[in-house]
């Protein structure tokens, strides 16, 4: 299956994971709840990196968990012996396999935290590595690039924090998410290919909830289009990379309506004093040349979910205006194990 089949395939694929309930959520969130953790580490690689990203954003702002990303490194090359009573540790990964993660949960479990592994195979050893386990559920997945996986993951970490939270408001949201997610990868952004297409460099800035799918943006450009993209906050831009934004380069600008949304207007109209081709998605910012729409989120917590689905459509299109098959990325395989 392509790329572009399994993006456009997310709403219904987020429609039915949905329908299934969340009998398999409550109970992970009623352990988590007993264990009072009062930090969250989180451990991921990539696209389930920046989904781990999402997580200890939103585990933030409606728990209260200070988010801390566990470098794998530490346990696997540095040997370092870690205190994690009081934490829950919480791997993110598609097929589950990869030796680093794992040994990363284990070593986490034998620290004290309480362990809780997001994965799409649920029949893997990093969810046997756990004590507590959450399937991913975006179903087979075949394309090298990440889509639908990176999305439910969204989806199963707003899930789990409205649970956690016994926020009925935000899991209706959630509950609202699949109508919405097909408008958004219905949505037109062929107006950015010719901006965005010919550039061998950008940068994708975001801050906030924006910031966290920014990253997953600038992945997916690299590896599928081949594109030197690098994500940055709206706040860190313009400290130092802008002096690498020239009056032609362009900059694609996240702006959707979320909290991050009244930051990135000023920095919308700063970077635009540098560059003609300041590319926003969201409504339109003074300074930029071109805005890209978005549907209304069900909440803003809930605006990266959608603003990441509509933007697999467009790296698919930009691979094809570039000569690249989002489907054959150089040098990359659907899994990769490292240590």
């Amino acid at each position: 299956m392509s790329m572009l089949t399994e993006a456009r395939s997310i709403p219904e694929v987020a429609a039915e994971a949905l329908a299934r309930g969340d009998a398999a959520i409550a109970a992970a969130a009623r352990a988590i709840a007993a264990a009072a953790p009062r930090v969250l580490v989180t451990v991921a690689r990539g696209s389930s990196d920046h989904a781990a990203d999402y997580l200890g954003r939103l585990a933030a702002t409606r728990l209260g968990l200070l988010p801390v990303s566990l470098p794998p490194s530490l346990i696997t090359v540095d040997r370092v012996r870690l205190d994690l009573r009081g934490t829950l540790a919480v791997a993110v990964s598609q097929s589950g396999r990869s030796p680093d993660l794992i040994a990363t949960v284990r070593a986490a479990r034998d620290a004290g935290a309480l362990t809780l592994a997001l994965v799409n195979q649920a029949e893997s050893p990093l969810a046997d590595a756990a004590d507590l386990a959450l399937p991913i559920d975006a179903g087979p997945e075949t394309a090298v690039a990440a889509t639908k996986s990176y999305v439910m993951s969204l989806v199963l970490s707003a899930r789990l924090v409205a649970e956690l939270a016994g926020d009925r408001a935000f899991a209706d949201a959630v509950a609202a998410l699949p109508p919405v997610l097909a408008r958004a990868v219905a949505a037109d952004w062929t107006a950015a290919i010719p901006v965005l297409a010919p550039a061998a460099t950008l940068f994708v800035t975001g801050r906030g909830f924006g910031l966290t799918v920014a990253r997953e943006i600038a992945l997916k450009l690299k590896e599928v289009c081949g594109q030197a993209a690098e994500a940055v906050s709206g706040a860190e831009v313009m400290h130092g990379p802008k002096a690498l934004i020239g009056d032609q380069d362009p900059v694609l600008a996240l702006a959707p309506d979320d909290s991050g949304r009244p930051a990135m207007e000023t920095a919308v109209g700063a970077l635009g004093r540098l560059s003609r081709q300041v590319v926003v998605v969201g409504r339109p910012v003074a300074g930029a040349s071109l805005s890209l729409p978005i549907p209304v989120s069900p909440a803003p917590d809930l605006a990266g979910i959608v603003l990441a689905t509509a933007a697999y459509p467009l790296i698919a299109a930009l691979a094809g205006a570039r000569g690249r098959s989002p489907d054959a990325p150089r040098h990359l395989d659907k899994v990769t194990e490292t240590l």
